[in-house]
Parts: structure tokens; C-alpha cells; sequence
């Protein structure tokens, strides 16, 4: 090590002066360094301190320059350590004077590292002074130790306290441990760890003597390390600042159930002691003051969330909380600690002794509370926790025995009462337990508690059916009443309420007592229902949707928008009941009645005007479901209908019985009109037959005509094709000698061309003339040839006129033969098609007629004889109906349109009548009626 001193002066000074001050303050070879006339008194006062207030002195100097450096030489004693060779260098940099002093140690020093001891080697000390720092000396010494085979570098500031300090590169936290404490040191539940890029300091202090170091664990964090001496003992404790990441399981496998949890600032302590007031150093060089436990601990703050801890977030009110534990040599007896309050209030409850707790095997994390809970006038006391689990929470806080006449019912008990804590949407604390409704049968009820006030309704729900007989024999003391009806409620809920003035849930009221509520299916009736269960009996009250059967019955309740109302009773007070009210439209009438509802069906009956028209009485009987509205009607008609039925027949029958011979004349006259028309039709059918047969007549003879032009035609179009064909063959020769005669001409003319060439003249002229008198000769050639072709181009011609007449008189006789197949004959005509139509439809009205008139014949006949009657008794003697009625179901009789029957005297006789009748036209019943009784007569 090297330490290096740096002096500033005032004023400039040189080498060479700077040797002869040196030189003035040597004495036979000595220099009492410390009193150099260049050095500040401040430096001089540290160079004392350095050497524990002890004067430096160097005795067998020499003194030299070399290249603007002038060097002290000689013996030193230094530290308590004699006769040390020195060596001091001196420059001037900017205008300043500087020194370096250099002093090797060649023995060795003794050093405890905890409990071993080190020999520290290469020892070197370095002075020096720096101009430019705020530092005016540094002294520093180093030398290097072997550490189980490590060489391993260290410092010490002489200015300073005695505290060493080095780095390590890599060692085992066991092993630095092992050496430090003197002892095999066994890191309790963890395996072994290797720190890396450690830094270290040794306080050698007399009154103090510990080691501090600081190091990088990988996948734990950063680790920080004391090892001290502990009443004659070395003991270490170590502190792993983990990971975000860093996971339970790197512990052990065991331990896995912890990693979902979340966890700020997560330390691990390893520690060979207890000690509540243990003094360690920050990496900042802050002493603090910490507790700690023998062995391995983990601490922590614990957030609120995950494996159900929302719940505590939420009930509690805290979203985190500082936990720690011991992580034992097993792993599965871990179990941290954290104690949240004294007493804690919630909802208006207070828990005392509220601690959490979180254990691995099994894994737990639980809640300890005791309360008191008061709810209307009944003290309920419980004891237990809260546990949640990897499947769930479990609650533990119960009330021993049972919950006896709760809110003053005496008609149940409450068993199995615990205090239930639930988060969503809001902190809610709830008593719940079990209301037994026999063979076997519990339903679990909750009191849930809110920041509104203390709770006064039991809340609970069963997804099977609930009888009346049940609730009867469980809950009351009556027996089934007669006529009795059991019914069963599905979907139930249980509603227990406290209060005198009822409780408002969900926006409905609630009655005080015990209800149940549910949908109701029985008999027909589905409905939504509310039972009150008493010690005197049941009561059920419930609403159906309203019912619609088309447009002829309708089933409501208060108003059109709302269904029936159920009303059932089984008390002792009481009979039976087990009605609808409800408000009814049928057959045109709109009324409120009840319905009734029986073992096999429901029924209803009422009088009022129907169809807006007459009186009557009704009853309606229905089986099935009633929203089917499968209703049976009878209805009696009262006597506004009598007497309009009497006055209005007796009138019809004068009416048509008065009219009937001139209906048979006026019927003849109907048929002869009738026939009239169909001999105009017969006449217009056989003109329109005689026009097309003519047009098919002169379509054929034309047609002929032009099958005899086109035959002669063709006929000259076959000699004309033979002559050319002769002549085709011919003339395919006469084309091919042209054109050889062509091709030979172009070749001479080639020729002619190429003798212009010929150098030689007289050689040129004979080809010249050669080849013109060959030219010449084959033109004649060609014409005679092109000669030739001339006839064969007129036959060819006299071919082509021949087939385009040929085309022509074809064309005609295609447009002849279209012409005839256009002409419709007469049973296609749709003139005359249509007219047969009309015909069929008189000849159908003409039968029609003359069976009328026959039938009118018949009835002016009978009608004569109620004439004959009229004259000779009267007319209120002529007819007269003792009973209306009709029945039938509400499909078929609903509009209106119904079969009367009735029991009626006629001429002196009496009869029962069936009737189609309509209530929307009276008068067309009426007519028929009085139509009937006629052609009733013999």
C-alpha cells in the first residue's frame, strides 16, 4: 500500500530550493520529519497521529533528485515498528509541493478475523498529501490475508477508528461463519448459501471487537452480517433482505403453500442468538438496534390478499400487517404470529383477544376472536375463529347449546348457531344456524349485521319443496282441518323477523313472525306465495301472472297488469279456504268473483248481462292448469231474452209466412232471367267456333301452296348443284396450272433481274432477250388459262341464285305453317273458354234456382198453414219459449257464437230446439229460428 502526501504553499518554490531546505534541515544524516519548514502545522499534527503522537524521524538519509523529483531516503520507525525502510518523493505540481511516502513492512501482522487469527502479509504503508482534495493527508495501510485459500485484500485508514475492511469474490456463508465463530456452524433450516461480491470491515477495538459484512445471495437478496463477541462467545446474526421474487419453496418444498402470498420487505434472520437489543451496522455505517431469536426466522408484512385474505382485508379494515416466525428444522411445524388488537369493533360487535395466525401443515391461516353478541333482547355468546384454508374458509365461532325461541317465536328452535364473517359487496358480520323442519330436514338461516343498525330478519333458502302438512306438524298445534288441500312450495325462503313493525328486504315489507316464501304449483295454480307459519295454523297468500285464453277470457287482479290473488288458510279458527280473487272478462261480461280451487278442479259462478246483450246465469268449472283456462260455461238465460226471442219469432213468422207465395213468383221470374242469358252466351260460343274453323281453311290452302314453290325449288336447286359439281373438278385444274404458271413468271422475272447483272455485255443481252421471249410466251399461257375459268365462275353464280330461291320459298312455307299453328282451335279459345265458364256458372244458378223455388213451393205450402192459424187463434197463440240455455267450453262459446237450446210451444205443439246463435246478430238467430219452425210442419 502506498500513501501519497500533497503540501500547498503560498508562495512558488523549485527543486533545487526544495533540496537545499531539505539538506539545511538534515543533522548528521538525520530528518525529524515531522518538523520540515515546507510542511503545515496541520499536516505535521496529523503525521503525529498517524504515529500515535510519536515524532518521525529518518535517520541514515540520503537525499537525491532525479528528473525534477527529489528523494528521501532512510530508516523509519513507524507504528511501533522499527528500523522500516523509507522512502520519501517530492514534486512540484503547479507551483506546489507534493510527497509521496512509500514504506513496506516485511514481517507480518497478527489479525483476528472474529475468533481466528490471520497473519496479515505484503503490509505497506502509504502517506501523502493532494492540493486538490479536501483531504490535506491520507495514510493508509494494506496487506492481504489467506482465507481458506483465498488471498484476500484489506485496508485500514490510520486516520480513522481501527477498522479493517476488504472484499470477498465469492465464499460459503457456512464456511465464513465456521471461521468467524471458531466452531462448524450448521445455518438452521436452510442449506448452504454462497455470497458474492462481499465487502467486510473488522473493528479491532479493544471494547468492540466485531466483523460487519455485506454481500449479494443469489435468488435470496442482499445479505447483511454481524458476528460479535458474545460474553467470551462468538455469535453471528444474518439478515437476508429477500427478493421480490424469492419464493418459500427455495426454503423447502413444504413450505410451497406460502408462495402465493404477498409480502413486504421479506427478511430472513439466521441468528446463534437471542438478544431483544442487538447493535448492527447499515451498510451506510447507521447503527441500529434490533431484536432477534435464536434460529431461523422470517418476518414480513403480510398484504391482505390471496388464499381468501381479502376477507380479513375487508373485515378487518387493514390491507397489510407485520407477521414473523421461527422456520424450524421441520418445515411443517412453521407457524407465524401477529397480534392485530386487544378488542376489535365491527358492525356494532366487540372481539377481544383478535390475533392472527398463519401455519403450514395443515396450511391455516386463522383468526382467534371471542364475542358477545345481542341481538333484539337475545344474548348469544361465542368462542373460536376464523380459518381460511386452500378450499375455503371455515368459521369456528359458535354458540354451544341451542338458539331457543328466537325474537320470542315459540314455535322453533335454532341450532348449529355460529357467527359467519362475509366481505362481498360490503363487511357484513351474520349469525346463521339450523331451523329443523323434520325428518331430517334443516334449513340454514342467517342474521346478518350491517352499519345500518343491529340486525332484526333470519334469512334462509331451501332448493327442495316445502309442504303444508310439514310445516303443520312441525311448527303448530292444530290438526289438518277438514276439506283439507296440501300444497308444496318450491324455490323457498325462509324469513325470520324480529321487529313488531316488520322489515323492509329488497324493497318489500316483511311482517314480524316466521314466513316462508316460495313458488306454489298445485291443483292447476302456479304462483308466487308467501306463507305466515303461527302456532294456530298456516296462511298463504300468493300472486299469479295475469291469464289470457285469446280474446275470450281474461284472469287478472287488482288491475289488468297484475294476476289473481291466492288465498289459503288451514287454522283452527277457521275453515279451510283455498280461493283466487280475481277479476274475470268473459262472455262479454267483466266482474270480480272467486274461483274457487278443489281437488279435481276450479269453478266460478256469477249472473250478469252477457255480450252486451241478455241476462243470464253462469257457472264455469275448469281442470288442468288454470293458466290453460280450459273453463267448462253453462249459462241459463233469464227472461230478457224470453220475451225478446217470443216478440221478435211470433213477428218473423207472420213476416215470412205473409211473403211466401210472392217469393215463389219472384223466383220463377229469377230462372227465366237467368235462362236468357245462357241461350245470348250458346249464340256468341257457336259464332266465335264458325270463325276459327274458317281461319284454319284458308291457313291450309295457303299452306299447300307454298309446299308445291318450295318443291320446285328444290327441284331446280338439285340440277344446278349437279352441273356445278362437274364442273367443280374441272376447274380445281385449271386453278392449279395458273398458279404454276404464276410461280414460273416470278421465276423469270427473278431472272431478268439478276442478268442486269452479268458483266459481260454480249452475255447480258442474250440472257436479257432469252428470258423477255419466256415472259412473253407464258402471259399468253396465262391467259388462255384465266380464259378457261370464266364459265365455271357463271355456274357457280347460276348455283347460289338457285339455293337463294330455294331459302326464300322455304321461308314461306315455314311462315304459312306458323300462321296455321297460331290459329287456336276452339277448345283452346279463351274467348271462347271463358264464355263456357260463364255458361257452367248460369247452368249451376239455374239448378240452384229451381231447387229453391221447388223448396219455396214446399214452404209456401206450410206457410199457409200458420196463415190459417194466425187468422183463426191469434198470434201470441202462434209460438212461445219456456227455457234458453247453451254450455260449452269458453273456446267455442267465448265470441259469442253458441247453440241454443230450447224448450218452445209452436202452433199448439211442444219441442225442444237446438239453435246456432249468434248474441252479435240476434236477428239472423231469429230468422233462422222462425225459417225452422215453418219447415218443421208436415
Amino acid at each position: 500500500m502506498w500513501i501519497k502526501l500533497k503540501r500547498r504553499h503560498i508562495m512558488s518554490i523549485s527543486i533545487s530550493e526544495l533540496e537545499n531546505q531539505l539538506k539545511e534541515a538534515t543533522i548528521n544524516n538525520t530528518v525529524f520529519f515531522t518538523n520540515l519548514p515546507f510542511l503545515s502545522q496541520e499536516v505535521q499534527q496529523r503525521l503525529l497521529q498517524i504515529n500515535q503522537d510519536v515524532e518521525i524521524i529518518v535517520e541514515s538519509s540520503q537525499i537525491s533528485v532525479q528528473e525534477e523529483v527529489l528523494i528521501l531516503k532512510g530508516k523509519v520507525s513507524l507504528l511501533g515498528i522499527d528500523s522500516l525502510d523509507a522512502m520519501f518523493q517530492f514534486m512540484i505540481v503547479e507551483e506546489q509541493v507534493e510527497f509521496i511516502a512509500k514504506i513496506p513492512v516485511p514481517d507480518t501482522m497478527p489479525l483476528s478475523f472474529g475468533i481466528t487469527e490471520l497473519a496479515l502479509n505484503n503490509i505497506l504503508i502509504e502517506i501523502n498529501t493532494n492540493t486538490q482534495s479536501n483531504e490535506i493527508l491520507k495514510a493508509i495501510l494494506s496487506g492481504n490475508v489467506n482465507l481458506e485459500g483465498q488471498v484476500i485484500n484489506l485496508t485500514k485508514d490510520l486516520l480513522v477508528d481501527k477498522i479493517f475492511s476488504g472484499n470477498i469474490p465469492t465464499f460459503s456463508l457456512q464456511s465464513i461463519l465456521s471461521v468467524l465463530c471458531g466452531k462448524n456452524i450448521q445455518i438452521p433450516g436452510i442449506s448452504d448459501l454462497t455470497i458474492q461480491d462481499a465487502h467486510f470491515i473488522i473493528n479491532v477495538s479493544s471494547t468492540n471487537t466485531s466483523v460487519n459484512l455485506w454481500a449479494n445471495v443469489n435468488s435470496f437478496g442482499r445479505l447483511q452480517l454481524l458476528t460479535s463477541n458474545y460474553a467470551g462467545s462468538w455469535e453471528y446474526i444474518a439478515i437476508l433482505s429477500l427478493l421480490n421474487e424469492w419464493k418459500f419453496s427455495s426454503i423447502s418444498s413444504i413450505l410451497s403453500v406460502l408462495d402465493s402470498l404477498k409480502f413486504k420487505e421479506p427478511k430472513l434472520t439466521i441468528s446463534s442468538v437471542t438478544d431483544s437489543s442487538a447493535l448492527i451496522l447499515s451498510e451506510d455505517s447507521q447503527e441500529k438496534t434490533i431484536s432477534v431469536v435464536e434460529g431461523l426466522y422470517f418476518s414480513g408484512i403480510l398484504q391482505m390478499e390471496g388464499l381468501g385474505l381479502e376477507l380479513l382485508r375487508v373485515l378487518l379494515k387493514i390491507s397489510e400487517i407485520p407477521i414473523g416466525g421461527l422456520i424450524g428444522q421441520n418445515p411443517a411445524n412453521t407457524k407465524f404470529e401477529a397480534d392485530l388488537y386487544p378488542q376489535l369493533d365491527l358492525l356494532g360487535v366487540t372481539f377481544n383477544d383478535v390475533g392472527l395466525v398463519l401455519q403450514v401443515e395443515p396450511f391455516i391461516i386463522g383468526i382467534q376472536l371471542s364475542t358477545i353478541v345481542q341481538i333484539q333482547d337475545d344474548t348469544l355468546r361465542f368462542n373460536g375463529g376464523i380459518q381460511l384454508q386452500q378450499d375455503g374458509a371455515s368459521y369456528s365461532l359458535t354458540m354451544p347449546g341451542k338458539w331457543e325461541k328466537p325474537f320470542g317465536l315459540p314455535m322453533l328452535d335454532i341450532e348449529n348457531v355460529l357467527l359467519q364473517f362475509q366481505t362481498n359487496p360490503d363487511p357484513k358480520l351474520a349469525v346463521a344456524g339450523d331451523i329443523s323442519f323434520g325428518d331430517d330436514l334443516f334449513v340454514n338461516v342467517t342474521c346478518r349485521f350491517t352499519s345500518s343498525g343491529v340486525p332484526d330478519t333470519l334469512i334462509g333458502n331451501l332448493n327442495g319443496e316445502l309442504s303444508i302438512s310439514r310445516l303443520i306438524k312441525v311448527f303448530t298445534g292444530i290438526t289438518i282441518p277438514e276439506g283439507f288441500l296440501d300444497i308444496s312450495i318450491s324455490d323457498v325462503s325462509i324469513y325470520i323477523v324480529a321487529s313488531p313493525l316488520g322489515a323492509d328486504i329488497g324493497g318489500i315489507h316483511y311482517p314480524f313472525g316466521f314466513r316462508a316464501h316460495g313458488q306454489m304449483n298445485a291443483y292447476g295454480v302456479e304462483a308466487t306465495s308467501q306463507m305466515s307459519i303461527q302456532e294456530n295454523g298456516i296462511s298463504l297468500d300468493g300472486q299469479l301472472t295475469p291469464i289470457n285464453v285469446g280474446d275470450v277470457l281474461k284472469i287478472y287482479g287488482e288491475t289488468m297488469e297484475q294476476g289473481p290473488k291466492v288465498l289459503y288458510r288451514a287454522t283452527a279458527e277457521e275453515p279451510f279456504l283455498f280461493q283466487l280473487e280475481a277479476g274475470i272478462q268473459i262472455l262479454g261480461a267483466t266482474l270480480n268473483t272467486h274461483i274457487l280451487v278443489k281437488q279435481d278442479g276450479f269453478e266460478f259462478a256469477f249472473s250478469e248481462r252477457i255480450f252486451n246483450s241478455f241476462n243470464a246465469s253462469i257457472e264455469a268449472e275448469a281442470t288442468g292448469e288454470l293458466n290453460q283456462g280450459n273453463f267448462y260455461i253453462r249459462a241459463s238465460m233469464h227472461n230478457d231474452m224470453i220475451e225478446y226471442v217470443n216478440n221478435q219469432t211470433r213477428q218473423m213468422l207472420k213476416e215470412i209466412t205473409s211473403s211466401a207465395d210472392s217469393n215463389v213468383s219472384n223466383k220463377q221470374t229469377e230462372i227465366s232471367n237467368v235462362e236468357q242469358q245462357l241461350a245470348s252466351l250458346n249464340d256468341e260460343i257457336e259464332k266465335r267456333i264458325k270463325e276459327i274453323n274458317d281461319a284454319i281453311k284458308d291457313a291450309n290452302e295457303a299452306l299447300g301452296i307454298k309446299e308445291k314453290e318450295k318443291d320446285a325449288a328444290e327441284k331446280i336447286l338439285r340440277e344446278a348443284e349437279k352441273v356445278r359439281n362437274r364442273a367443280a373438278s374441272a376447274l380445281k385444274e385449271v386453278k392449279n396450272k395458273k398458279n404454276e404458271i404464276k410461280k414460273l413468271l416470278r421465276n423469270l422475272n427473278k431472272q431478268l433481274i439478276d442478268a442486269r447483272k452479268i458483266f459481260d455485255p454480249v452475255s447480258q443481252a442474250r440472257t436479257i432477250k432469252r428470258l423477255v421471249k419466256d415472259i412473253a410466251d407464258w402471259e399468253r399461257e396465262l391467259r388462255k388459262v384465266e380464259d378457261q375459268l370464266n364459265p365455271l365462275d357463271a355456274l357457280t353464280e347460276e348455283f347460289k341464285m338457285s339455293k337463294r330461291n330455294f331459302n326464300a320459298a322455304n321461308r314461306a312455307l315455314k311462315k304459312a305453317q306458323k300462321h296455321l299453328n297460331n290459329i287456336l282451335p276452339a277448345e283452346r279459345d279463351p274467348f271462347i273458354i271463358g264464355k263456357q265458364v260463364v255458361k257452367e256458372t248460369l247452368s249451376q244458378q239455374i239448378e240452384l234456382l229451381r231447387s229453391q223455388f221447388g223448396l219455396l213451393q214446399v214452404f209456401a205450402r206450410k206457410a199457409a198453414q200458420v196463415v190459417a192459424f194466425i187468422t183463426a187463434q191469434g198470434i201470441e197463440s202462434l209460438f212461445n219459449v219456456s227455457s234458453i240455455s247453451f254450455e260449452g267450453n269458453i273456446q267455442s262459446v267465448g265470441a259469442g257464437q253458441v247453440s241454443l237450446s230450447m224448450d218452445v210451444s209452436f202452433m199448439g205443439g211442444t219441442q225442444n230446439i237446438e239453435l246456432a246463435f249468434n248474441f252479435q246478430d240476434p236477428v239472423s238467430g231469429i230468422r233462422s229460428l222462425s225459417e225452422r219452425l215453418v219447415q218443421l210442419l208436415s
